[in-house]
């Protein structure tokens, strides 16, 4: 009796163990950032698959720009990369000419627009102010902006394809 009643305790404590260790919640695997757009409560344990608003600008592009002053179509390339860890900022390198770095932000009502906020611009030749607006579609940017040298404005229109 003593043998069977040690026997059965075994028996339960063995089906004990596997009863607790099956009701441990699987992980899941998947986006733990609330910044993201793929963002889930559910989420239990970080994979790297977060994504940003942002994101979808960040490349580099190749297009022609028409300016009204300037009128001639010239081609332009252009990249676009992340600001640091704030996940709506951008930066817009080599624009719109070569060695300039000009800020954007991914409009929080509409995640396929740009605006780049006035900024003061200088080079070797001149200083000036820049703003404008770039939307999104496909791969595709169409960047519209002023710049305004010594109160001169120049309306100028970019349109860009990604490469990459």
């Amino acid at each position: 009796m003593k043998k069977q009643l040690i026997s059965i305790s075994f028996i339960a404590l063995t089906l004990l163990g596997f009863t607790t260790s099956s009701c441990k919640k699987d992980k899941i695997k998947g986006c733990m950032n609330p910044d993201a757009t793929n963002y889930s409560s559910s989420v239990t344990e970080d994979d790297g698959s977060c994504t940003f608003k942002r994101d979808k600008f960040i490349g580099n592009y190749i297009g022609s720009r028409l300016c009204t002053i300037v009128l001639a179509d010239t081609s332009m390339t252009l990249q676009i990369t992340g600001d640091g860890i704030e996940y709506t900022k951008l930066l817009l390198n080599d624009f719109p000419e070569s060695g300039s770095v000009v800020k954007a932000t991914v409009n929080s009502q509409n995640e396929t627009l740009l605006i780049i906020p006035p900024q003061e611009i200088s080079n070797d030749l001149e200083t000036y102010s820049l703003s404008g607006t770039a939307s999104y579609y496909q791969g595709k940017i169409i960047l519209n902006y002023i710049k305004n040298n010594a109160g001169t404005l120049d309306t100028c229109g970019l349109n860009i394809d990604k490469q990459n």
